[in-house]
Protein backbone atom coordinates (compact mmCIF):
# COMPACT_ATOMS: atom_id res chain seq x y z
CA UNK A 1 0.00 0.00 0.00
CA UNK A 2 1.60 3.65 -0.80
CA UNK A 3 0.71 6.32 1.94
CA UNK A 4 -1.33 9.29 0.27
CA UNK A 5 0.84 11.97 1.71
CA UNK A 6 3.48 11.06 -0.88
CA UNK A 7 1.18 10.85 -3.76
CA UNK A 8 -0.96 13.70 -3.66
CA UNK A 9 -0.72 16.53 -5.86
CA UNK A 10 -2.16 19.91 -5.55
CA UNK A 11 -4.40 21.46 -8.18
CA UNK A 12 -3.07 24.21 -10.22
CA UNK A 13 -5.87 27.30 -10.66
CA UNK A 14 -5.64 29.20 -13.35
CA UNK A 15 -7.90 31.46 -15.67
CA UNK A 16 -6.42 30.19 -18.96
CA UNK A 17 -7.79 26.89 -20.36
CA UNK A 18 -4.98 24.33 -20.52
CA UNK A 19 -4.36 22.77 -23.94
CA UNK A 20 -5.20 18.96 -24.40
CA UNK A 21 -4.65 17.03 -27.25
CA UNK A 22 -7.69 14.82 -27.57
CA UNK A 23 -6.32 12.55 -29.83
CA UNK A 24 -3.33 11.98 -28.96
CA UNK A 25 -4.93 11.21 -25.04
CA UNK A 26 -7.12 8.44 -26.92
CA UNK A 27 -4.29 6.95 -29.42
CA UNK A 28 -0.80 6.84 -27.63
CA UNK A 29 -0.70 4.17 -25.15
CA UNK A 30 1.42 6.34 -23.03
CA UNK A 31 0.27 9.86 -22.41
CA UNK A 32 2.98 12.42 -21.05
CA UNK A 33 2.26 14.16 -17.94
CA UNK A 34 1.83 17.13 -18.80
CA UNK A 35 -1.09 16.37 -20.90
CA UNK A 36 -2.13 14.28 -17.63
CA UNK A 37 -1.87 17.37 -15.27
CA UNK A 38 -3.66 19.43 -18.04
CA UNK A 39 -6.54 17.17 -17.23
CA UNK A 40 -6.79 16.09 -13.78
CA UNK A 41 -4.79 19.08 -12.19
CA UNK A 42 -6.17 21.94 -13.64
CA UNK A 43 -8.86 23.44 -12.43
CA UNK A 44 -10.39 27.48 -12.99
CA UNK A 45 -9.37 30.40 -10.69
CA UNK A 46 -12.58 30.52 -8.95
CA UNK A 47 -12.34 26.94 -7.23
CA UNK A 48 -9.08 28.02 -5.50
CA UNK A 49 -10.51 28.53 -2.37
CA UNK A 50 -10.85 24.71 -1.99
CA UNK A 51 -6.71 24.07 -2.40
CA UNK A 52 -7.61 20.34 -3.35
CA UNK A 53 -5.26 17.50 -3.70
CA UNK A 54 -5.90 14.77 -5.96
CA UNK A 55 -4.18 11.81 -6.27
CA UNK A 56 -3.50 10.17 -10.22
CA UNK A 57 -3.30 6.60 -10.15
CA UNK A 58 -1.70 5.19 -12.98
CA UNK A 59 -2.25 1.70 -11.60
CA UNK A 60 -5.47 0.39 -11.43
CA UNK A 61 -6.57 -1.30 -8.12
CA UNK A 62 -4.06 0.65 -6.13
CA UNK A 63 -4.58 0.72 -2.28
CA UNK A 64 -3.83 3.72 -0.38
CA UNK A 65 -3.46 4.51 3.12
CA UNK A 66 -3.05 7.78 5.49
CA UNK A 67 -3.06 8.63 8.95
CA UNK A 68 -6.68 9.88 10.36
CA UNK A 69 -4.86 13.12 11.45
CA UNK A 70 -4.37 14.39 7.86
CA UNK A 71 -7.86 14.06 6.96
CA UNK A 72 -10.12 16.76 8.30
CA UNK A 73 -13.38 16.90 5.74
CA UNK A 74 -14.82 14.22 3.43
CA UNK A 75 -17.23 16.14 1.15
CA UNK A 76 -20.22 14.20 -1.11
CA UNK A 77 -21.71 15.56 -3.78
CA UNK A 78 -25.80 16.69 -4.20
CA UNK A 79 -26.30 13.31 -5.96
CA UNK A 80 -24.93 11.26 -3.38
CA UNK A 81 -27.66 9.14 -1.00
CA UNK A 82 -27.89 8.12 2.71
CA UNK A 83 -26.00 4.87 2.08
CA UNK A 84 -23.11 6.13 0.60
CA UNK A 85 -22.79 9.18 3.63
CA UNK A 86 -23.88 6.04 6.01
CA UNK A 87 -20.38 3.94 4.45
CA UNK A 88 -18.59 7.14 4.28
CA UNK A 89 -18.94 7.74 8.09
CA UNK A 90 -18.75 4.18 9.13
CA UNK A 91 -15.32 4.08 7.01
CA UNK A 92 -13.58 7.16 8.63
CA UNK A 93 -14.86 5.72 12.40
CA UNK A 94 -13.44 2.64 11.50
CA UNK A 95 -10.05 4.14 10.90
CA UNK A 96 -10.51 5.74 14.37
CA UNK A 97 -10.28 9.12 11.80
CA UNK A 98 -12.36 12.58 13.42
CA UNK A 99 -13.05 14.13 9.59
CA UNK A 100 -16.59 15.62 9.30
CA UNK A 101 -18.54 14.75 6.42
CA UNK A 102 -20.51 17.19 4.14
CA UNK A 103 -23.33 16.87 2.08
CA UNK A 104 -23.65 19.12 -1.28
CA UNK A 105 -27.32 20.31 -1.49
CA UNK A 106 -28.12 22.43 -5.33
CA UNK A 107 -28.68 25.91 -4.14
CA UNK A 108 -32.59 26.91 -5.44
CA UNK A 109 -31.58 30.61 -6.53
CA UNK A 110 -28.34 30.46 -7.54
CA UNK A 111 -25.54 28.15 -9.53
CA UNK A 112 -24.19 26.86 -6.69
CA UNK A 113 -23.96 23.80 -4.06
CA UNK A 114 -23.99 24.50 -0.50
CA UNK A 115 -22.61 22.28 1.97
CA UNK A 116 -23.97 21.02 5.01
CA UNK A 117 -22.07 19.08 7.91
CA UNK A 118 -24.21 16.08 8.44
CA UNK A 119 -21.59 14.12 10.95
Amino acid sequence: MKEVGREALPVDYTNVVPEIDAIKLHTEPVVGDDQLHALFLTKAKSWEYEKEWRILNKVANTKYTYLPEVLSNVYLGAKSDASTADSIREALDNAGCKAKVWKGIRSQDEFRIVFNEIS
